[in-house]
């Protein structure tokens, strides 16, 4: 690839995306729909430094996209999973905005290739159909996971009335720790099929990672069944989980645990 875009530069799995594509040495430009600058976002700032301090970075605001969206040698990697999974913390406009943007992009003659990270167990995926790949992922953790997701919301500790809440939206058939999924990101990238579903390579991934955080009978009760789940098809390439339940979800406990002590020194 000689440059990448990622959508979602500074949200959970587009923020991991960039890291990955920077340790390749590849050019990457970020884009994002937070209109908030790393001086009014701690977490921003957080990110930009991780990143952004990198000579083969560079952002850009959602609306300087369509003007740099390169060549058919440019890959457009859209975390459409971020789209859906941010969508307390997002403009209302910003997924009409992305999708036009795909649709543009699809009808030029001279365009990105458009990979698409989509969550498996919805069903608006018709809208973003014309992406030249779609990869499907089961529930994503590890740092930075959304706030509104149930693994982050177990290591906060919030009420049992916004677990349940986040329960209702998760998707509890699978989970992969988001290093194991960018393991795998090249040779999934490489595959000829249009749509690949990313699947564990071991069984009740999300359960025994949930276990860490809940009571075995709250979990029981959810997994592994999931009635009204809309299941993708596609080709299943399956990853390899180097990271135990238990490991991954202490990594994310012990990234929170900084955070709260990064936020208690900065509010002294």
């Amino acid at each position: 690839m000689e440059l990448s875009i990622v959508l979602g530069a500074y949200q959970f799995i587009g923020f991991h995306v960039c890291k990955y594509l920077l340790d390749q040495g590849i050019e990457v430009l970020g884009v994002d729909w937070t209109e908030d600058s790393p001086d009014s976002d701690p977490i921003i700032e957080e990110k930009q430094m991780e990143i952004g301090r990198n000579s083969n970075f560079t952002y850009l605001q959602l609306n300087q996209l369509e003007a740099n969206a390169g060549t058919s040698k440019t890959t457009l990697f859209i975390s459409w999973y971020d789209v859906i999974k941010a969508r307390n913390s997002m403009d209302k406009g910003v997924k009409n905005t992305i999708q036009n943007l795909i649709n543009k992009f699809h009808e030029r003659a001279e365009r990105p290739r458009i990979v698409l990270l989509y969550p498996l167990g919805c069903g608006d995926e018709e809208k973003i159909s014309t992406a030249d790949q779609i990869i499907y992922l089961p529930t994503i953790y590890g740092p930075w996971q959304h706030e509104n997701m149930v693994f982050e919301q177990g290591i906060r500790s919030n009420s049992a009335a916004k677990l349940k809440s986040a329960l209702e939206d998760e998707y509890t058939l699978d989970a992969i720790y988001i290093n194991d999924l960018l393991d795998s990101f090249e040779n999934m990238l490489s595959q000829a099929e249009k749509k690949i579903i990313a699947r564990s390579s071991l069984e009740d991934q999300w359960a025994l990672a949930a276990r860490e955080l809940f009571d075995t009978p709250m979990i029981d009760e959810v997994a592994p069944g999931q009635i009204g789940t809309k299941e993708a098809t596609g080709y299943v390439y399956h990853v390899k989980n180097n990271m135990t339940p238990k490991q991954g979800i202490e990594r994310q406990k012990q990234h929170h645990k900084r955070q709260e002590l990064l936020r208690r020194w900065e509010s002294r």
